[in-house]
């Protein structure tokens, strides 16, 4: 097996093949940040029933079929309560929450070390997904549906591609704007939408201020 093109900086493995021959390589060490330590919890959601219960029940279900549940997306004004949903999905045990911010993430190596540094069952929340520049986002396409990265590498005079393997990690984005995002990577989240609005609420009995409506799609 040929040496690891990248530094070595962690001990967990992951493996790159390029057309048969395959590379051992550690995960790509990167920050974290990570969510506090104590998430929101579903049950701590209240009045939100027609949102949550759903959601539950995909994740649940997800976890008997023995697998990771698909992308979710949520989309809604600023303020609405979509950092805290975020962080509700990644409450259950097991999981992390990752917390990134579209605008930050200017290049499509950037978003390898974010991605490569996930572990299995790790809840990635991007925060205005529609800002992603579209070289990062053509890239993220492939991480979502496949868990891999196809990367270009010179080696000597040539051009070549490694496939890298990535962690079985669950995917949370939130968007101001939907429409912003290329159709391809929204695409990505059809099964999974949660549209969020603003709402007043007179009850005496709530809390001031608005009150968040969500509907699932």
């Amino acid at each position: 097996m040929a040496p690891c093109p990248f530094p070595q900086t962690s001990a967990r493995p992951f493996f790159a093949k390029e057309n048969g021959p395959a590379w051992s390589c550690p995960m790509v060490a990167r920050p974290r940040h990570e969510a506090p330590p104590t998430q929101p919890r579903f049950e701590e959601i209240l009045g939100q029933d027609r949102v949550v219960e759903p959601l539950k029940i995909a994740l649940e279900t997800a976890r008997i079929e023995g697998r990771r549940p698909d992308p979710i997306l949520l989309t809604g004004p600023a303020g609405g309560g979509k950092t805290t949903l975020a962080r509700a999905v990644a409450s259950e045990p097991g999981r992390r929450a990752v917390d990134i911010s579209a605008p930050v993430v200017e290049h499509p190596a950037a978003l390898m070390t974010l991605v490569a540094g996930l572990d299995d069952g790790d809840v990635l929340f991007i925060d205005e997904i529609h800002a992603l520049p579209q070289r990062v986002a053509e890239m993220l396409y492939e991480a979502l549906q496949e868990k891999t990265l196809t990367l270009p590498i010179a080696q000597g005079s040539r051009m070549t591609t490694i496939t890298l393997r990535l962690a079985d990690f669950v995917t949370v984005a939130a968007t101001t704007d939907p429409d912003r995002m290329p159709w391809p990577l929204r695409d990505r989240f059809t099964h999974q939408e949660v549209r969020m609005s603003m709402a007043k609420t007179t009850s005496p009995s709530s809390r001031k201020g608005p009150r968040i409506a969500w509907s699932v799609r």
